[in-house]
C-alpha cells in the first residue's frame, strides 16, 4: 500500500494486514513483482519510498520474520519515484533511476543491467519478444519524457526518443505501441522496437 502497509487477500475477498512497515522508515511500496527463480522458490520483491529492495520468501513464514532473510537483503536501490518491476526475457527487471537493476532467474542480482542519460528516470517496462522498451521522466525538463529501447544481450541501451509530456507512466503493446504520457492521459504512437 501507499503508507507502507502489506496486505494479504483472501479468496473469500477479506483482506488483512501482514506488515506494517511505517515504523521502519520503509514508507509507501513504489513497485513490486513475484519471482519463481531457479531453486523452485518464490520470492515477492518489493521497493519501498526509501529506495530499499525487500525479498520475501512466498508464502513463507505467516508472521514475516523472514523479510529480508534472502543473502544481501534488503538492496539499496537509487533514488527514485518509482521502482516499478516487470519479468522480461526471463529476469526480473527493476527502475531505478536513471538506471535497470536485474534479478536474474538464478537469484543474482545488480543494480545497473543497463544504464541510462544522467537526466532521465525510468519509470515503466514493457517487455517486447526480442527487446525491452522502458519510459522515463527527463528530470532537467518537465515537458519532456523519454522512451528507450533496449537489447538483453547489449551492452547499452539501442534507441532514445524524446515525446511532449511530463513522463511516460505506461507502454502499451497493441495493434500499434502507445505510451501513455503525462497527467492528462495523452496517449503517443512509437515506432521503437
Amino acid at each position: 500500500g501507499d503508507t507502507g502497509l502489506i496486505y494479504k487477500r483472501t479468496g473469500a475477498g477479506v483482506y488483512s494486514v501482514v506488515k506494517d512497515l511505517t515504523g521502519a522508515g520503509g514508507g509507501k511500496i513504489v513497485g513490486a513483482w513475484q519471482w519463481l527463480e531457479d531453486t523452485g522458490k518464490n520470492y515477492l520483491y518489493f521497493a519501498t519510498a526509501d529506495n530499499k529492495l525487500h525479498a520475501k520468501e512466498m508464502p513463507g513464514l505467516a508472521n514475516w520474520t523472514d523479510l529480508d532473510a534472502k543473502a544481501g537483503f534488503p538492496k539499496t536501490l537509487q533514488a527514485a519515484s518509482w521502482h516499478t518491476m516487470q519479468e522480461a526475457e526471463g529476469d526480473l527487471l527493476i527502475c531505478n533511476g536513471n538506471k535497470l537493476a536485474f534479478v536474474g532467474f538464478d537469484g543474482s542480482y545488480t543494480d545497473e543491467a543497463v544504464k541510462f542519460a544522467t537526466t532521465d528516470e525510468a519509470r515503466c517496462i514493457l517487455n517486447r519478444t526480442t527487446s525491452m522498451l522502458i519510459g522515463a521522466a527527463k528530470l532537467t525538463d518537465p515537458k519532456k519524457a523519454v522512451i528507450y529501447s533496449w537489447e538483453q544481450t547489449a551492452l547499452s541501451w539501442t534507441e532514445r526518443k524524446e515525446l511532449p509530456g511530463a513522463s511516460v507512466n505506461a507502454i502499451l503493446d497493441a495493434e500499434v505501441v502507445l505510451a501513455q504520457v503525462g497527467s492528462s492521459g495523452d496517449l503517443f504512437f512509437t515506432d521503437m522496437l
